[in-house]
Parts: C-alpha cells; sequence; structure tokens
C-alpha cells in the first residue's frame, strides 16, 4: 500500500477563468466610466477628449491583457489537469503491481522510514500497512541487524560504499509476533530529483530452506547408505572372485585325480588284455558273450566317457578362473585407435574369412581410451562369434561401426547370421548359457567375458536380434574412463 500523497489539487475550471477575468474587465470599464463622470473637465474641451480616448486606450490594453491572461490560464489549467491524470494514472498503476507482486515490496526513505507496503510484504510479515508506514524499518528486522541498520544507512549516505545496495541475499527478519525467518532480500536505490530512497524486495523462503535441510538430511542418509552399500558390495565381489579362484582350484584336485585314475585303470586293462581274451572261452558261450562285451565295449566306453568328462570339466573351470583373472586384472589405460584394432582383429581372423566368403566393412572408428588387451578381447570375441554363427548358403556379412553419443562411443557389430531367438535373449551374457544349435565348439563363456570387460570399462552391452536374419551388439563405452584404478 503507498503512502497518501500530499498534492493540492490546484487546476480551476475554465468557465471560472473566464468569468473571473470577465468580472475583472467590467469593473474596470464601470470605474472609467466613474472616472470620466466625476472628473471636473468641460466635456467639449480637448483635455476631456485627450483623457477620454486615453481611457479608452487603457481599457484596450487592460481588455487585451485579459484575453492573454486567459487564454494562457486556460492553457495551464488544462495542461495541470492532464498532468494530474498522469500522475492519479501512474500512481493507480504503480499501486497495482505493488499490490499485486508474489513478493514483498518495501519503499523506505533516506532515514529508514517506511513509505510503501505492499500486500505481499502484509502477508510476509503479518503486519498492516497502516501499522508500519511511517516507521522506521527497523522494525522488521531481529537484532542485531535491528540496532546496526541506521549506522549503515549513515556510512552509506556518507561514503556511497553500496555493500548490499543492488545485491540479493539471504537475511533473517521478523514477524509481527517476534517471529524469527528466512528471506531474500535484494534492495536498490531509487532517486527522485534530490530525493533518495531505497526499494526492498523481500521473499520468504522458510519452506525453500526446509526443504534444502530435508534434502540435505536426505541426501547425507542416501550417501551413508549408497557408502554402505557399496562397501558390501565390493566386499561380497571380493568374496566371489576369491570363492571362484579357490573353489576352481579345489575342483582341479579331485579332477586330476579321476583322470590319473581313469588313465590307470586303462592301463590295467591294456596289460591284462592277453590274459583275459582267454576267459570267454573258459565260460562257455552265454557268460563268455557277456565277458566279452563288457571288456570290449562297455568298460572303453565308460573310460572314455569319464576321460571326455573330466576334459570337459577342466574346461569349464579354466573359463572360470579365466573370468576370475579378468575382474583381478588392473588395467593400463591408453589412448586406442579402435579402427586399428579392429582391423587388426579382422586380419587375424582371415582364414574363417576367406573360407566362409565373408564380406567385411569397417566404418570409421574413433580413437578412446582404454585398456588395449581388454578391448581387444571384447570385439574379437564379438567379430569371431559373428563369423562362426553365419549361416551355411548364404554369403555373410559383418559391419562394424560408431557414432559418438554425449559423452559415450556407441559401438555396434551387425551380421546377417542365424540370429538368436527371443526365449534366449534373456541369458546370452550368463556363464555357461549358448544358445541355439550347439554346433560350435565352446563352454558358453565368451560374452560373460565380454560383459565382465565393458561393465570395468564402464561401459554397457546390449544386443538386438532376429531369428534367422542376424544378430546386431552394441557395446556403449564411455570418453573418459571411469575403473575401480582410475577412481
Amino acid at each position: 500500500m503507498l503512502e497518501k500523497p500530499s498534492i493540492q489539487k490546484m487546476e480551476l475550471p475554465d468557465r471560472a477563468i473566464l468569468t473571473m477575468g470577465g468580472l475583472s474587465v467590467v469593473l474596470a470599464g464601470v470605474l472609467a466610466w466613474w472616472l470620466l463622470n466625476e472628473s471636473q473637465f468641460d466635456r467639449v474641451s480637448a483635455d476631456y477628449r485627450a483623457v477620454r480616448w486615453l481611457i479608452l486606450f487603457a481599457f484596450s490594453i487592460v481588455l487585451a491583457l485579459f484575453l492573454a491572461f486567459s487564454a494562457l490560464s486556460i492553457r495551464a489549467n488544462r495542461r495541470t489537469k492532464k498532468l494530474a491524470q498522469e500522475f492519479h494514472k501512474n500512481e493507480t498503476k504503480l499501486r497495482a503491481v505493488m499490490d499485486t507482486a508474489v513478493d514483498g515490496m518495501i519503499m523506505i526513505n533516506r532515514r529508514g522510514i517506511v513509505q510503501s507496503f505492499n500486500h505481499a510484504a502484509e502477508r510476509i510479515f503479518h503486519y498492516s500497512a497502516d501499522e508500519v508506514l511511517g516507521h522506521s524499518v527497523n522494525m522488521l528486522m531481529p537484532e542485531p541487524y535491528a540496532g546496526e541498520h541506521d549506522g549503515y544507512m549513515e556510512r552509506y549516505l556518507r561514503s556511497g560504499d553500496p555493500r548490499i545496495i543492488g545485491i540479493g541475499r539471504e537475511v533473517t527478519a521478523k514477524r509481527k509476533d517476534g517471529s524469527i525467518f528466512p528471506m531474500d532480500l535484494a534492495v536498490s536505490e531509487v532517486r527522485h530529483g534530490e530525493e533518495i530512497g531505497f526499494l526492498g524486495i523481500a521473499r520468504d523462503i522458510t519452506v525453500r530452506k526446509q526443504m534444502e535441510t530435508a534434502l540435505l538430511a536426505a541426501r547425507e542418509k542416501l550417501e551413508i547408505r549408497v557408502e554402505n552399500r557399496t562397501r558390501e558390495l565390493m566386499a561380497a565381489n571380493e568374496e566371489l572372485k576369491n570363492f571362484a579362484y579357490i573353489v576352481s582350484h579345489d575342483l582341479r584336485s579331485p579332477l586330476v585325480n579321476l583322470k590319473g585314475f581313469a588313465g590307470e585303470l586303462s592301463q590295467c586293462l591294456e596289460s591284462i588284455r592277453p590274459s583275459l581274451e582267454r576267459v570267454p572261452q573258459l565260460l562257455g558261450e552265454e557268460e563268455g558273450g557277456k565277458f566279452s562285451a563288457a571288456f570290449e565295449q562297455e568298460i572303453p566306453e565308460a573310460l572314455a566317457f569319464i576321460n571326455s568328462s573330466v576334459a570337459r570339466m577342466d574346461r569349464l573351470i579354466s573359463a572360470v578362473l579365466r573370468l576370475s583373472r579378468i575382474g583381478r586384472r588392473e588395467f593400463d589405460v591408453q589412448p586406442v585407435n579402435m579402427e586399428d584394432l579392429v582391423n587388426k582383429i579382422f586380419e587375424s581372423l582371415t582364414h574363417q574369412i576367406q573360407q566362409r566368403s565373408v564380406q567385411v566393412a569397417v566404418g570409421a572408428l574413433p580413437e578412446m581410451m582404454g585398456d588395449p588387451i581388454a578391448l581387444e578381447q571384447i570385439f574379437g570375441n564379438l567379430l569371431a562369434n559373428s563369423i562362426l554363427y553365419l549361416e551355411d548358403g548364404r554369403p555373410g556379412k559383418v559391419e562394424v561401426g560408431a557414432e559418438s553419443n554425449g559423452n559415450e562411443y556407441v559401438f555396434h557389430v551387425r551380421d546377417n547370421g542365424r540370429g538368436i531367438a527371443r526365449e534366449d535373449m534373456g541369458r546370452i551374457f550368463d556363464i555357461f548359457r549358448r544358445a541355439g544349435r550347439q554346433d560350435v565348439p565352446g563352454e558358453g563363456m565368451g560374452l560373460a567375458y565380454v560383459k565382465t570387460l565393458v561393465h570395468r570399462h564402464g561401459g554397457r552391452i546390449w544386443c538386438e536380434s532376429e531369428l534367422g536374419s542376424g544378430t546386431t551388439f552394441f557395446v556403449a563405452l564411455p570418453r573418459l574412463i571411469k575403473t575401480e584404478e582410475t577412481e
């Protein structure tokens, strides 16, 4: 609410100006007539005629002056009215702006006396405008700021040191009930001629500060939980690595024994073969046939099955050990030219490419930071798979490309091979999992290796596939690698 202006309305109606001026001319004419009639001049004398013409001339001048004065007065009066209307209009607009503003707006003079106090300020401070207008703005401040404010105003008016003038900042303010609350305050200097005033724009930030406090507390709790969870996961991961390593070694011991005893059993059978060949003759035809079948077929098949199973188990244990070592090996992060790396991998696969008439296409690939060995293992596995799982009977195509996506590079390896069934898509990255026909040698560990290496680079891997049409593997790697070692 604005303080009521002390402006006196000086303008008069145009008709009143003309009426007053006309009366003045009439009075002047009556006075001149009376003077002529009361004078002692002979009315036919030359003096009388001179005086009469002199009075008429004077009256004409008075009349001309009156008309000029009236015109100027009317013009000035109309201008005064127009200025008064514009002032009133501007005052109304200013009052409307201040009273509808969301933020509190407080105007004070150079002595700190409140001259305007809008509706938003009333809501913020719980004072009505009438309670504040004409009083010191210090009533809205808690100590010690209230006691320091007058001194600050004096220093500013004397030295011009602005400090907070034109700068927004957080302050504490006081409501009518004495409660203290946080507030955003921006103060601007307002000059009108020789008068100096200050406009303060205030906003109650109690809710915001409460939310900030709550968010800070929640963030601290979350950080503690994340830290604890990360520590637990790191410990569990380390235990898992150790478990895989230890179990793999422990499993190898009985396998070695089993393979050794199976070998000794085969040697023993070979050593007594001449003696055993005479046994069927001693047992008769029926019993001898059973003995011969067991000796010649069943026992060798069982030993061969034991040997093949032991060999497969040994390969699986070796795969687990390799996966464990992948998680343990420290990365040597350095610039890697991905185009050169992929071309070298294709060179190593030249025989398979020529044998299956594969058409290879390598797009423009970036240079990026990474571990060269790990990147070669990632793309070597994907490219080898893309060639191994091509369909027989149609020319194969393998394409490698990349594109920049914000803070990462997204590589793709696309082929027109046999594809992956929808039901197998969710498990192709699991260990010992193989999809589709099992006509390609392997233990189902290749994509598990790839996934582990990609994750250690701080990246992501996924694939899109259509059975019978082909598969595209996508590998997203960050421009700036973040690994356990670099962190």
